[in-house]
């Protein structure tokens, strides 16, 4: 598996611990810094991609939080959002000096992150698998943990210099709600990943290497799926909502309105097939 977490006994000494919710790998002589965020349920002092990410040539801060999708901060660096921001703009000032490319990464919590902290931090580049654009939607893994919090990033990513790279799972259908809500925002790059669901960053490391992922962020470069793993889902937005509306339907025992959902459906997939 590609996802690797590490206690921070653990880490290289060059390592520097800023909290147990932010580990700093400094990299001599780099002006890059990666922003890498944990997906949830990452235990404190461990972090998401450490070993994938940890000797990539360039400066790497691993980031945590209490399973919150990063809305309140990182503890240890700030006690909301707004503090975590200029926390970590100090971090970055005080360990690494002048910064000349900024790129952060993550994947479904830490996708959220990547993007949220990207846009508000003015990273060159955000790259996200399989990120939740707007909090608690229904199926969504964030509902499980935010109790009603709703957070929407579309008009945060409106306002941000940052270039956002997003790859999603073509079989996970709230996912690709999310998609389309930022679909058509300047800046904004997505990428569906045919015949997979939500978990993608596992299956984008097998095949292509997380890391060359990032590296062409930092080259100013969208990273190109082959033809055979780019889906088409997004071209058919219709038939997207149509699933979604399906699923509330069958979760709330609508029998009616699920019925009515599922003849569109089928009517919908019909005029694709021809």
């Amino acid at each position: 598996a590609w996802l690797y977490r590490v206690a921070m006994e653990q880490t290289a000494n060059r390592d520097i611990p800023i909290s147990e919710y932010c580990l700093l790998r400094p990299e001599p002589g780099s002006r890059e810094v990666l922003l890498v965020f944990s997906e949830v349920n990452t235990p404190p002092g461990r972090f998401t991609g450490y070993k994938v990410f940890g000797g990539a040539g360039r400066n790497v801060i691993f980031l945590n939080c209490e399973s919150d999708w990063f809305i309140h901060g990182v503890p240890g660096i700030g006690s909301d959002l707004d503090s975590t921001i200029e926390g970590l703009r100090g971090v970055m000032a005080e360990h690494l000096g002048q910064v000349d490319k900024l790129v952060t990464y993550g994947g479904s919590m830490g996708g959220y992150g990547a993007l949220l902290y990207g846009a508000l931090l003015g990273a060159d580049r955000a790259v996200a698998c399989g990120a939740e654009t707007v909090l608690n939607i229904p199926f969504g893994h964030s509902r499980a943990h935010l109790k009603g919090e709703q957070f929407f990033l579309r008009p945060i990513l409106e306002n941000a210099s940052c270039a956002f790279d997003l790859y999603y799972g073509e079989f996970c259908f709230f996912d690709m709600v999310c998609a389309m809500h930022v679909m058509d925002v300047a800046g904004v790059s997505i990428t569906t990943v045919a015949n997979r669901d939500h978990a993608v960053p596992g299956y984008l490391h097998d095949r292509y290497g997380l890391g060359r992922m990032v590296d062409a962020a930092f080259k100013g470069e969208l990273f190109v799926l082959s033809p055979e793993d780019t889906g088409g889902y997004l071209a058919h937005p219709g038939l997207i909502r149509l699933v979604m509306a399906l699923r509330v339907a069958a979760e709330k025992g609508r029998q009616g309105p699920f019925k009515a959902v599922e003849a569109q459906l089928l009517k919908g997939l019909a005029r694709v097939g021809d």
